[in-house]
């Protein structure tokens, strides 16, 4: 996520540039990278959806409520990891 974005001003060689400064939403580690104001920089778009966990199906697929009623069961439980896979 990116937090502050300064402009600084040419310099030597009459190149301006950009400062970003983000957080890393995952490790809240910071980050920062300077880059020429006149260079293209890509940034990610993320969004949030919250999910209302309903039950677990014996073969290890979650039944979850999403967003206005709308329900969802292709959803495996990971046996080996405690992680989700799709």
């Amino acid at each position: 996520m990116i937090i502050k974005v300064l402009t600084l001003n040419n310099r030597k060689h009459g190149h301006a540039k950009c400062h970003l400064l983000a957080i890393d939403i995952l490790t809240k580690k910071k980050f920062k990278h300077i880059i020429p104001s006149s260079h293209n920089c890509d940034l990610f778009h993320m969004s949030c959806i919250n999910f209302q966990f309903i039950d677990i199906f014996e073969n290890r697929f979650l039944f979850f409520f999403i967003v206005n009623g709308i329900t969802k069961d292709n959803l495996c439980l990971s046996i080996d990891k405690a992680c989700l896979c799709i």
